[in-house]
């Protein structure tokens, strides 16, 4: 029998299940425990003030050109105006709004104001305010779990096919095996 006609005789393998298995289970813990430390984060880092200045009535920011910053407040009537004083460039107000506890929206950041300036910046309230910084708006986290996510759906559906894959070649097997074609 010639190497060739070894080829052709041989039984085709199963389909490998258990490997895509185990990867599949990975990525699945690698999101949940992503899941959980990006929750974690933002639970703490509002809790501890990270990522914001809180302005009494000045403060100083640095800030680069384009980079996302914010403004919220927590006074009375809601409204505040901030003046932001670049060492370079012009001052603008800016006007905020604090956020209603009974609002949907409460929970969620202001929308972000662009720099238009590069460097230090005086913020100058009428009332005590919190400039939320860039890092506050980052979207790294969010893109990541959006991979993630979508990265365990595709493993499922490549389990899945495999799964079916097996049990057809051992059904067929079994047939063989018995004298049924």
């Amino acid at each position: 029998m010639t190497a060739a006609e070894q080829v052709v005789a041989r039984p085709p393998k199963p389909p490998r299940v258990l490997r895509w298995l185990v990867l599949m289970l990975v990525t699945w813990l690698v999101t949940g425990v992503y899941a959980v430390i990006a929750l974690e984060w933002a639970i703490w880092s509002g809790a501890l003030g990270l990522g914001t200045v809180a302005v009494e009535r000045t403060a100083r920011v640095e800030l680069e050109t384009g980079d996302r910053f914010g403004l919220t407040t927590a006074h009375e009537d809601g409204f505040v105006t901030c003046e932001v004083i670049p060492d370079s460039g012009q001052a603008r107000s800016l006007f905020t709004y604090a956020p209603h506890t009974t609002s949907l929206r409460s929970a969620r950041l202001p929308d972000p104001e662009r720099a238009w300036f590069s460097g230090g910046a005086e913020v100058r309230c009428t009332h005590p305010a919190v400039v939320l910084l860039p890092e506050r708006y980052s979207e790294t986290g969010i893109h990541a779990m959006g991979w993630l996510f979508g990265a365990s759906g595709v493993l499922f559906l490549v389990v899945v096919v495999q799964l079916s894959r097996r049990v057809t070649y051992s059904n067929r097997r079994t047939a063989q095996l018995h004298g049924r074609s």
